[in-house]
Order: C-alpha cells, then sequence, then structure tokens
C-alpha cells in the first residue's frame, strides 16, 4: 500500500498538480501588493483628471461665451459713441454761434444722414412761445422753407417745433411737428434741458408702418448763458438738436457683418416701456434656434446705454455649445484613463511574474505613452537648427490656436511677440557642447494675436542638428509676477516721498524752533528791563520798546510764514546744505553709469565747457543720485545714446539751471505724458511705467525738491528728443 502511495505521489498528474500550486503562489498578496496600491492611485487620479477636464471644458466655454458677449457690446458701444459725435457736433454749432441759418445747419449735418444707414434724421426743433408763432414761421420760410407751417396746431404756451431737418427729403413731412404734441417726447425734452444732458425716448413708431427709432436729445441754451442751475436752465433753454436712429438698423450696422464668434451665441436686445415692462428691439437671427422648452446653457445679461435710457442684451449659447465631443470628453477622458490604470495594474503584476509578460507590456505602455504626449497640456515638439517645425503635439492648438499641421515646416519666427527675441532664440545653438539644455522663457501671441508667455525647456542635440523642445503656458504665473513688480516700485515710491515728508518736517520743526526761541527771547528780555525801569532817560525806555516792537513783529511774520507753508503743502526750504560743483556729481553719476551697464550698451555725456565751473548748494550725493536716474531713464532701451548736459549759474537770481538733453526715445516720451498727466497721483501711476522709466522720474522728482529745487520734464517729441530742466539753488550774489 505504501508502494502504491508512492508511485502516485511521483506521477505525471500529481507533478503538474504541484506546478499549478507554486505558479499560483507568485500571484499572492505578498508579491503583488505594489501593483495593488499603484492601481488605486491611478484610480483616483483617473476621478481627479475626469473632474479636472469637466471643470476646464467649463471654463473654456465660459471664456469662449464672454469673448462674444464682450465683442457684440464693444460693438454696440462703438456704434453709439459714433453716431453721438455727430449729435455733438451739430450742438457745438448752436454753442458757438449766436444763430445758424439752414445752409449751415445742412452742410453739417448732410454729410453724416448720407453716410450711415442707420441714421434716419438730424433735426433741430426750437422752443417758441405761443405769442411768437407767427414770427417764428416767417423768419423759418425766410430761409427758403417756403411750404413750413407748425402743426398740431393747440391752445398752449410753448410749442417746439421741427425747424430744421435733414436729410430734408426723406423727412419733410416732419419738419414743422410739434414735438410738445407728443407726450413721451416732450418729457425727454424737459428732462435734458433740466439736467443739461443727454436724453433718449423709448423705440417708438418715427415712420409708418414700420419704421421704429430712437430720438437722441440734446439740449441747447442760448449762446454765453450759464446753465449752472435749474432755474437758468429753464430760462436760458432755446430748443434742442436730436438724432432720429432706426432701432433695427442701427443694431444691424452695429453688429455688422460680424465675427466668427457671434454664431455661438444668441442674443435679444429690451427696452422698458412706459408701463415698465419689457419688449424686445433685436434680437439675433439665431434666437430662433430655441424653443420655449429649450434653455441655454450658460446666459448673460448686459447693459447697454443710450443717453439716460438703459437698454438691457441678453445673451445667452447656442444650443449645442462647444459641440458634442467636449460634452463627452470628461467621460472618454475618465475611461481612458481607466483603461490605462488596469493596464499599469496588469504591467507592474506582469513584472512580478515572467520576464515575457513585462516586456510585452511595456511595449503597450510606450503605445500608451504617446497618448499621454498627445493629451498633455504642454507644447512637445521637435525643431531644426533653421527653426523649423519638425513635429509636435496636439498642444499647440490650445496653446497657440494652431494646429500641428498648420506649424509644421514653418519657421517659429512669427510666433516672437518681441523682434529681439528671435536672435536669442538662434544664439541657444552657438555654444561648443554637443548636447545641452537651455531653458528660457519667451513672449510670444497666439492666433488671436494674444501675449502668450511660454517657458521652453530646449534639449539642444548637435549630433542630430535638433532642438527638443517642451514648452509650458506660465502667462499667469509672468502676470503675477509683473503685479508684484508694480506693487514694489508703489512701495519703493511711497517710501521716498515719506522719507521727503518727513525730513522736511523735521528741518521745518528745527527751524521753527529756533526762530521762535530767539524772537521770545528778545521779547522777554526788552520787557524784564523795561518792567524793573532799568533805563536811564525817556529815550532809551523807547529803544527797548522799540526792539521789543521788533521781535514781536518779526515772530507774527514768521508765524504768518507757518500758515503759508501749511497752505502750499510744504513749499519751505528743508535745509542748509554744503556748496558743491555740480560738474563733479555729473562725472560721478556717469563713473556710477559705466560699472552697472552691460557691456551691449553706452551713454556718452557732453558736458559744456561753461558748465565746469558751475556750483549749487545742496547734498552731492542727492544730486549724484538724482543725475544717475536721469541718465538711465532718459536712454533706457537704446543700445548706443548720447546726452548733452549743460549747467548755467545765475547767481543774481540765486539759481543755477542744469539743462539734459536726452535722444529721442519712443518710450520715454510716452513716460513723460504719462508722469505730467499724473503728477498728483505718480504712486497710482506707476500701474503704467515701462522699464521703471516713470518710478526714476517721480524719484527724482522728490530728490529735487530735498534739494530745495525744481523740475521739469518734456518732450519735443519725435526725433527732437526730450529734455529735463533742474533749477538748484546758489549763494546769491552780494
Amino acid at each position: 500500500m505504501a508502494k502504491k502511495d508512492n508511485q502516485d505521489s511521483s506521477s505525471y498528474e500529481s507533478i503538474l498538480k504541484q506546478a499549478n500550486k507554486k505558479k499560483s503562489s507568485i500571484y499572492g498578496l505578498k508579491q503583488t501588493y505594489p501593483a495593488y496600491i499603484v492601481l488605486v492611485i491611478t484610480l483616483a487620479l483617473s476621478i481627479f483628471l475626469w473632474y479636472f477636464v469637466g471643470q476646464k471644458i467649463k471654463d473654456d466655454k465660459a471664456a469662449s461665451f464672454e469673448k462674444a458677449y464682450t465683442s457684440v457690446v464693444e460693438r454696440l458701444n462703438s456704434k453709439y459713441e459714433t453716431d453721438v459725435q455727430i449729435l455733438s457736433n451739430i450742438r457745438g454749432l448752436y454753442d458757438n454761434l449766436i444763430d445758424v441759418v439752414r445752409d449751415y445747419f445742412q452742410l453739417y449735418a448732410s454729410i453724416p444722414t448720407k453716410t450711415s444707414t442707420s441714421i434716419v434724421s438730424v433735426l433741430y426743433a426750437q422752443q417758441v412761445p405761443n405769442k411768437d408763432l407767427a414770427l417764428h414761421i416767417y423768419n423759418v420760410k425766410s430761409q427758403g422753407l417756403y411750404d413750413f407751417s407748425v402743426y398740431p396746431i393747440e391752445n398752449k404756451d410753448f410749442y417746439m417745433p421741427v425747424t430744421f431737418i435733414e436729410s430734408y427729403q426723406k423727412n419733410k413731412q416732419r419738419s414743422g411737428f410739434d414735438l410738445f404734441s407728443e407726450p413721451f417726447i416732450k418729457k425727454e425734452i424737459e428732462t435734458a434741458r433740466d439736467s443739461n444732458l443727454l436724453t433718449a425716448t423709448t423705440s417708438l413708431l418715427l415712420r409708418k408702418p414700420d419704421t421704429n427709432g430712437i430720438l437722441i436729445i440734446s439740449p441747447i441754451y442760448q449762446k454765453d448763458s450759464i446753465p449752472d442751475n435749474l432755474e437758468n436752465r429753464r430760462k436760458f433753454f432755446r430748443g434742442i438738436v436730436g438724432l432720429e436712429i432706426n432701432t433695427n438698423g442701427f443694431f444691424k450696422s452695429a453688429i455688422g457683418t460680424g465675427v466668427p464668434s457671434d454664431t455661438s451665441i444668441t442674443f435679444k436686445i429690451v427696452d422698458i416701456n412706459e408701463n415698465n415692462k419689457e419688449y424686445s428691439v433685436f434680437e439675433s437671427e439665431n434666437t430662433k434656434l430655441y424653443d420655449k422648452d429649450l434653455k441655454p446653457e450658460l446666459v448673460y445679461t448686459a447693459n447697454f446705454k443710450i443717453a439716460n435710457r438703459i437698454m438691457k442684451v441678453h445673451f445667452g449659447t447656442i444650443p449645442n455649445f462647444g459641440g458634442s465631443f467636449q460634452k463627452s470628453l470628461p467621460v472618454i477622458t475618465l475611461v481612458t484613463s481607466l483603461v490605462l490604470s488596469i493596464l499599469f495594474f496588469v504591467f507592474l503584476l506582469s513584472v512580478t511574474t515572467r520576464k515575457a509578460a513585462a516586456i510585452d507590456e511595456a511595449e503597450r505602455m510606450t503605445r500608451s505613452q504617446r497618448r499621454i504626449v498627445d493629451s498633455s497640456n504642454d507644447v512637445i515638439a521637435v525643431i531644426d537648427f533653421n527653426g523649423i517645425w519638425k513635429t509636435m503635439n496636439p498642444a499647440s492648438l490650445k496653446l497657440f490656436g494652431y494646429g500641428p499641421d498648420e506649424l509644421i515646416s514653418n519657421k517659429i519666427d512669427f510666433l516672437f511677440e518681441q523682434s529681439d527675441d528671435i536672435p536669442t532664440f538662434y544664439s541657444l545653438i552657438n555654444k561648443s557642447e554637443n548636447e545641452y539644455i537651455e531653458r528660457v522663457d519667451f513672449r510670444m501671441i497666439d492666433k488671436n494675436k494674444k501675449l502668450r508667455w511660454v517657458n521652453w525647456s530646449f534639449t539642444v542635440s548637435k549630433s542630430d542638428n535638433l532642438i527638443y523642445a517642451i514648452g509650458r503656458d506660465v502667462t499667469l504665473e509672468k502676470f503675477a509676477e509683473e503685479e508684484a513688480a508694480m506693487r514694489a516700485n508703489q512701495n519703493r515710491l511711497a517710501e521716498q516721498l515719506s522719507r521727503e515728508t518727513n525730513e522736511f518736517k523735521s528741518t521745518f520743526m528745527a527751524k521753527l524752533s529756533h526762530q521762535l526761541r530767539n524772537s521770545l527771547t528778545g521779547i522777554i528780555g526788552y520787557m524784564q528791563l523795561l518792567n524793573e525801569k532799568l533805563y536811564d532817560n525817556e529815550e532809551e525806555h523807547d529803544t527797548y520798546l522799540n526792539l521789543a516792537s521788533e521781535s514781536t513783529e518779526e515772530l507774527f511774520t514768521f508765524v504768518s510764514d507757518i500758515i503759508d507753508v501749511a497752505a502750499d503743502g510744504g513749499s519751505a526750504s528743508f535745509s542748509q546744505f554744503a556748496t558743491f560743483r555740480v560738474s563733479s556729481a555729473i562725472d560721478q553719476a556717469n563713473e556710477d553709469i559705466k560699472i552697472e551697464l552691460p557691456n551691449d550698451k553706452q551713454i556718452n555725456v557732453i558736458i559744456s565747457e561753461e558748465s565746469l565751473t558751475a556750483i549749487a548748494i545742496g547734498d552731492i550725493e542727492k544730486m549724484r543720485q538724482l543725475i544717475k536716474l536721469l541718465l538711465l531713464s532718459l536712454t533706457e532701451g537704446l543700445a548706443s545714446s548720447e546726452v548733452s548736459i549743460n549747467v548755467q549759474e545765475n547767481r543774481s537770481e540765486g539759481a543755477t539751471e542744469v539743462q539734459i538733453l536726452g535722444p529721442a526715445n519712443p518710450i520715454v516720451e510716452t513716460m513723460i505724458e504719462i508722469y505730467k498727466e499724473n503728477t498728483s497721483n505718480l504712486i497710482e501711476s506707476i500701474r503704467h511705467d515701462k522699464k521703471d522709466i516713470l518710478l526714476n522720474f517721480a524719484i527724482a522728482a522728490s530728490i529735487v525738491r530735498l534739494l530745495n529745487g525744481s523740475i521739469v520734464i518734456e518732450s519735443f517729441g519725435g526725433d527732437e528728443g526730450n529734455i529735463v530742466q533742474l533749477s538748484l539753488p546758489v549763494p546769491k550774489a552780494l
């Protein structure tokens, strides 16, 4: 029996069973737990990716929708401003002339009415008392309107007949029409008269049977009158100029032929009637795509102001906004990521079992990695040494708005926002190493000419004659850095202005204390002499009394000066400085600049001969810093430049004039204009600064005030250059 058991244990079938048991043991939890851990992690990542893609699609749709409705609103506002400018030009005639004859009115009004399809007419209506109505009709007829008559005739104190109207041939039936006969028009005329502002009627039937329009009203007052209050406005009210616009034509003209984004939205413009109810004024053609049961995915309501009237523009997305693929993309992403997770799990499981399975799984994962590259948000591409794209993933469509087929075989040059960056890019391949990595940020533009900051990682391979590139969109980070730098500059300027104020206060209080002490000491001393009768005669008594009176007068004068200083914000002298030679400060500043400037930039400072001996009173270190700031600012952005400095000392006037003439520089010219317009709000204007030029001007002005001087910064424009004029104190000639 024992022999039989031994045979059974060594049989073929038993050996297979034992082998199967051993094989199955490699799938135990002890050996495969890393694969299960990775599976849990990848499943969590799949859910996160599904949520992220869904959220990203929502954000992209919202951004696309916002861009579309913003475009419509901007075109509406632009059209309105154009038409209102026409009305303002006609109004200007009546503001500048005592009377405007019909021929002059026609000259100014005929061109806009002919060129604009939305303008029904431009009219002038004069307020006429009932007693002067016949005379008014006679005056109008004398100007060539022989058929002119006022209608309807009613028993009332004032009429507002349409006196002139262009074009006359199309609107002659409105000539003489009394606008006061329409209550809602009369109401808007009176509102315009009392507020001296533009008003507008609701969309009304201007021309029967089918021309709806809006009348925009601008009040006119008697020339040289001052309508600064309600009484004067009513007293000097003369009439109105009006602009009748075809409602449907206005909105069609404003929208124009449309832009591609218009096809993705619907919009309806509504107004509020006399019963405070909304009614439709204009609708886009694709509004009919919706029935009453179908609602837009995204909606937005914008205000559109015509004079004092605010219309509502209701925007909505079209059905299937963004396409059906976008709706299913999160699910597709989830399914894809789940499949990849399972594949990765199987791969790890296979690695723990047998080498052959691992190799097979690795090959499948290689193909999966390609899918990951294709779905990456970063541009992964290959560029040759001539800057021509050889291949790339689809992320270029998201980053630049160009698909790979639009970029491959084309040069990268046209994507750079600044032409100066093109030589920088090609200089990356000039190193001697065979293979190296360069990381650089470039300002680039997308298909819509929008700025994109891209962080590039270039792997330059001399052996392949190729550049392997990975580009990541860092626009938001760069904008955040620029905002932080702007805030730092604002703080820097605020600190400088604070130092200026503190120094002024300290110096002023010291001077105040000294002057008060001297004056009071004199008064007290002389009064004691008088009080104790320490004088020999009446003449000596009068002398002490006069001296005390003079000290009192001096003290009174100084107190008056304190009030004046407080009134003009601190224009008094800060302190007494040493005398220094201005050319020495210029030379020291020039030496500092030469040390700081890069090798590829040069500033040639020319000082006139008569400037070498001129002196001023102040702090030479502050003057050195001042000259340095001005030289760097006037030459910012120029590789080579020349600056002329002329110093003229005027002892009789107690001032030394310093004139610094810089080269033509468009960016400096722009900053000078901003500086001049914002001298009272320099800290906030730093938001518009370029290359810290505005900041340097503001700090320089503060330093000049610390030196008890004044500064004027001007631009001649064009090729004439820019100039800074300084006035510094100098001892007066005796």
